[in-house]
């Protein structure tokens, strides 16, 4: 007659049922907070990140999805998100270059595991929550991200679909529907560009995709960005060299696809209708996809216009490699393929459409050629032997140019959002003015939190350890 927990031994349950006995949870679960269960749409998130009392923490909940390295910790004033990972870097970068470009994503910064406030912290969470406190202290860093309230794209029901199509912020203004999936186009330009396109909107990989990793505040929908990542491929290497052609082809099949498909839905746009039915088996209609589609295009312009080489990438990672004892995976970043990705970007769009992108030039470097659809250059380092995933899909017609910026939703940039170490500013003028409320969190190398190396953490090789 007792209820059994979520995770029971073997021992324990013959004792339950044979000797009446009550039944004692496994170890591996750790002692979690009776107190206090996650809410989504109801927390708050805990602001500044950079002043945190962790001693008000009353509840801490792992994450129900993922591989288990999320913590949810509930304070007095908000909630806090705490993970550590082997990826750290690739998550404070792309989290940077998102905010760059006035989309909205979740601010972080790194915590010394060894410092006085991550004491503070694992004192206060062995009592709540066991094994948090262990799988925290296993790294040398601990990522603290900001909690944001909302539901995920994988969890949206086919109800809230209707009221997205429905909701509009003021009357003749678009749908929520438009203006988010909109913002969905222009994140996942940003995600083909860094090659994290798997884990989100599967646009060029094609793959399964992962709707978790994609927020909607409650309310006016809004696009938030979580989890972000930038998986880089080495171009020097002879196997990852014919990835990487393949990688190529495909994002220029992408961009040929949706410059001659202005007016209705693209074939790689299939994939992310797939994705949608398997989460809420729910078939998007083409008001769904259309803004996505048109999103991109306009993503991937505007990453032409605001990045005119990798230097801004180049001073992002300088600043993420001073850090000592290393942060996890900043030595992982092969910035030839992110040079070669800008260089697929511009020759992607025929002249035509160049010059109606925002009023502004191309960005293009001196020698380089653009090219139109209808020619058959490809970019540096590809083979004219390999053929991308969507070439044999698209027809061969001339491009077409894409609407004027009128007919696409008008986006408002968000505040910029901040990551470890002293961040750049954004290259040209994309970069919002931020509020009161967003600052961007900076970090110096001299803040105690970033800056210090102590005892074993020197000699400790985190890239052998990966």
């Amino acid at each position: 007659g007792y209820p059994l927990p979520k995770f029971v031994n073997k021992r324990s349950l013959i004792d339950c049922i044979v000797k009446g006995k009550k039944p004692v949870p496994n170890r591996a679960s750790g002692l979690q907070s009776p107190t206090w269960k996650l809410r989504p749409l109801r927390e708050k998130p805990y602001l500044p990140l950079d002043d945190i009392d962790w001693k008000t923490a009353i509840g801490c909940q792992k994450s129900e999805v993922g591989h288990g390295g999320v913590f949810f910790v509930k304070l007095s004033k908000g909630v806090v998100v705490l993970k550590a990972c082997s990826d750290m870097a690739q998550q404070l970068f792309a989290s940077t270059v998102i905010s760059w470009l006035g989309l909205r994503s979740a601010r972080c910064r790194v915590m010394d595991s060894h410092g006085a406030e991550a004491k503070t912290l694992f004192s206060v969470l062995r009592p709540i929550n066991r094994l948090a406190a262990h799988k925290l202290s296993m790294m040398a860093y601990i990522l603290v991200i900001e909690f944001f309230p909302g539901t995920s794209l994988k969890r949206l029901r086919p109800r809230d679909l209707d009221l997205m199509r429905t909701l509009r912020p003021s009357l003749g203004s678009q749908s929520c529907m438009e203006t988010s999936c909109f913002e969905m186009g222009r994140l996942a330009a940003i995600d083909a560009l860094l090659y994290y396109d798997g884990d989100r909107l599967p646009i060029v990989c094609q793959t399964r995709g992962n709707g978790g990793n994609m927020l909607l505040s409650p309310g006016s929908y809004q696009v938030r960005a979580i989890d972000n990542g930038a998986n880089f491929i080495n171009c020097n290497n002879g196997v990852s060299k014919q990835r990487a052609n393949i990688y190529f082809q495909d994002t220029m099949a992408v961009f040929k696809a949706f410059l001659e498909h202005t007016d209705r839905v693209a074939p790689p746009m299939e994939a992310v209708r797939k994705m949608m039915h398997r989460y809420t088996s729910w078939n998007a209609p083409d008001e769904f996809l259309l803004p996505i589609q048109a999103g991109f295009i306009q993503g991937a312009r505007d990453i032409v216009r605001t990045f005119k080489d990798i230097t801004p990438f180049k001073r992002l990672l300088l600043l993420m490699q001073k850090v000592e004892p290393p942060i996890p995976g900043v030595y992982d970043f092969d910035l030839d393929f992110l040079q070669n990705m800008l260089k697929v970007f511009r020759m992607s769009f025929p002249p035509s459409s160049e010059s109606k992108a925002g009023g502004t030039e191309s960005s293009a470097p001196s020698g380089s050629k653009k090219i139109s659809e209808s020619s058959g250059a490809k970019p540096s380092g590809t083979t004219s032997n390999s053929v991308g995933t969507h070439a044999k899909e698209s027809k061969e017609k001339p491009a077409t140019a894409v609407p004027s910026s009128s007919a696409a939703p008008k986006t408002l940039p968000a505040s910029t959002s901040a990551s470890a170490g002293a961040v750049p500013p954004p290259p040209t003028s994309l970069k919002p003015p931020p509020s009161p409320r967003e600052q961007v969190i900076e970090v110096s190398r001299q803040s105690p939190r970033i800056g210090l190396g102590r005892g074993p953490l020197r000699a400790l090789n985190i890239v052998a350890l990966q």
